[in-house]
């Protein structure tokens, strides 16, 4: 038992040292690899908008050259200038120039005008001006890139013929000058290349960095499109071999050209490679480190809580008075005071857990009576009919809805007593007592209903706890309501109409209001009448609607309240019934769950 807790500490506390140095290399490192990517990033991204804008401004030059050129062009004699021709030879940047026009017949080329320098033949041969001036058809250039020092790179253009519109002219420039061209041959971190509108390669580099054939980079450069489809952007795409590749493009904004860069990501993250070495090494001695200091600390702790499991099993035998003596004075040695405390402390805490049991099971026994004090189930005859809702903040509550028949007569009761629990529930039953008594009562108008149930109220809880009240008295025969109101949040009357139902159609009936019952044995009510129609309903409700919470500590409000039973009763096909699930739904629905703070209850009358 010695070994087997001490071995257990100790693989338990290497365990959560080597966790945490695990993850936190483990979140160290992948921080690292996402800068060191986002740095690539950046570092692309600013070569191939560079490249860009510098293949932009050469090829712009070399065209202000070609239109230069083609100024007094002799479209019958099929030649330049003489000016023009005598300009070449003193240029320096231009090695030669072909004129061309394309025979549609062959399709081929036929030379129009030659201008070279001395000692280039050789460079020229090796021209395919075909291809180049083939492309130059559907684009408004064509470029080529050569590994010549005399002849860097050569640029096709076209104009229209004005004497033979069928025929039209191309300008063919072999260029010494180009600043661009070092981009593409030369491979310093990444490998560029120049792609036109087909995705053919114009420009690579003369001896790549990564292994990528040009010819076979169709499938890749489409792939690249569809992830940046902007005019210039980065990206991560994967190829060949589940091979990852960092990737930047900048549109250069002439004949859909495209400057694109490569690097290899594990090229890129070769240095995290390294970095991963150093730190397992530095992961490892710490570990060590932590296994010495663990060893010595298990066996100083594992004594003292041997003690304590000493301690816990002479509990579990029923037998509390124990003191636990331990010297240190770090959190064990608090652990065991607190423990000699607890020992004392639990007979008190199960005696009063036995109490507690006790009070438990007479509140649930008050809530099963309580229940029988509210109606069962919805009510239905030829002149009414009355649903309602019920819903308790605790075990007991302080609101209490009933409605009684009695000579023709239906009576409508509500009330909400001041707060909850048992107290409350007491002061409902005293109204529901009252109540049973009052109901018998032949003609008894809802004023004097409301003194009977005021001196009951009062003489039961004494001022202490108040009971706002709303009593209705529904005659049938003459259609009519009368009602006394106590201070309680006044019912509204939706009347029965043609067309929907607004909110300033709905009356309020709150004309007289009268104090709260059990506040004064003395207090006097008066009664109010209302004439009702055929279809009219009306919904009798306590303030724990209106003034329901949600999570957020936001009341649903009477506004919300009322918008609600507009809507469920503005439907003709909508029952009471349904227009009580309605209402339920909408408080649901706000509450989301939350807790109740008091006590939820209304009921809907329709008149028949």
């Amino acid at each position: 038992m010695k070994n087997s807790l001490k071995t257990k500490f100790l693989f338990m506390l290497i365990g959560l040292v080597v966790l945490v140095l695990f993850s936190f290399a483990s979140l160290a490192l992948r921080d690292f690899e996402r800068d060191k990517i986002a740095y690539v990033f950046d570092t692309l991204l600013s070569h191939t908008k560079s490249t860009s804008v510098q293949v932009r401004t050469d090829i712009d030059n070399a065209l202000k050259k070609g239109k230069f050129y083609m100024r007094g062009f002799n479209s019958k004699k099929m030649n330049l200038h003489p000016y023009s021709q005598a300009l070449f030879k003193t240029d320096e940047s231009i090695s030669f120039i072909y004129l061309f026009t394309y025979n549609p017949n062959d399709g081929k080329l036929v030379q129009k005008q030659k201008l070279t320098k001395p000692d280039i033949k050789e460079d020229i041969a090796k021209i395919n001006f075909q291809s180049l001036v083939e492309k130059s058809f559907t684009s408004e250039l064509s470029l080529q890139i050569t590994d010549t020092e005399k002849i860097r790179w050569i640029l096709s253009l076209k104009y229209d013929n004005i004497s033979n519109n069928n025929s039209p002219v191309f300008l063919v420039l072999g260029l010494n000058q180009g600043n661009f061209t070092e981009n593409f041959v030369v491979s310093d971190l990444q490998d560029t290349y120049l792609v036109d509108e087909k995705d053919r390669v114009i420009a690579q580099p003369s001896q790549s960095i990564y292994d990528l054939n040009p010819t076979s980079m169709e499938g890749l450069f489409s792939k690249i499109w569809n992830k940046i489809p902007s005019y210039q952007g980065v990206t991560e795409i994967e190829y060949r071999k589940k091979e990852h590749w960092l990737v930047s493009k900048s549109e250069v904004g002439l004949a859909n050209l495209r400057v694109v860069s490569f690097v290899d990501k594990s090229s890129a993250l070769e240095t995290l490679k390294y970095l991963q070495y150093k730190t397992m090494l530095f992961l490892i001695f710490l570990v060590c480190i932590t296994i010495i200091v663990s060893l010595y600390a298990a066996g100083s702790l594992t004594s003292n809580l041997r003690k304590l499991t000493d301690a816990t099993k002479r509990i579990s035998e029923g037998i509390f008075d124990i003191n636990i003596k331990i010297k240190s004075k770090d959190e064990m040695g608090q652990l065991a005071q607190n423990f000699n405390v607890m020992a004392s402390e639990i007979q008190r805490l199960l005696e009063e857990t036995a109490e507690k049991s006790r009070m438990e099971n007479e509140l649930k026994t008050a809530k099963l009576v309580q229940n029988t004090l509210f109606p069962e189930g919805d009510f239905k005859n030829d002149d009414l009919e009355i649903v309602g809702h019920y819903e308790p903040a605790s075990e007991c509550g302080g609101d209490w809805w009933y409605h009684s028949h009695n000579n023709g007569k239906s009576y409508l009761w509500i009330g909400d007593a001041t707060g909850h629990g048992a107290p409350a529930a007491l002061v409902t039953a005293a109204a529901k007592s009252a109540s049973t008594i009052i109901e018998r009562m032949p003609d008894i108008e809802p004023a004097e209903i409301a003194a009977v149930l005021n001196s009951a109220i009062y003489g039961t809880a004494k001022s202490e706890v108040l009971m706002t009240f709303f009593i209705a008295v529904y005659d049938p025969k003459a259609r009519k309501l009368e009602y006394t109101n106590a201070s309680h949040d006044p019912p509204l009357l939706f009347p029965k109409k043609e067309g929907p139902i607004k909110k300033k159609d709905l009356i309020t009936l709150n004309e007289e209001i009268g104090p709260r019952l059990g506040q004064d044995p003395n207090a006097t009510y008066k009664t109010c009448s209302l004439d009702i129609n055929v279809g009219d309903q009306i919904v009798f409700y306590t303030d724990g609607v209106t003034e329901l919470k949600n999570s957020e500590n936001v009341m649903l409000g009477e506004r919300q309240f009322i918008r609600g039973l507009i809507g469920s009763f503005n439907e003709e096909s909508r029952t009471v019934v349904e227009a009580k699930q309605d209402l339920q739904k909408v408080i649901e629905d706000f509450r989301q769950g939350h807790p109740l703070e008091d006590d939820v209850t209304f009921f809907m009358t329709r008149f028949h």
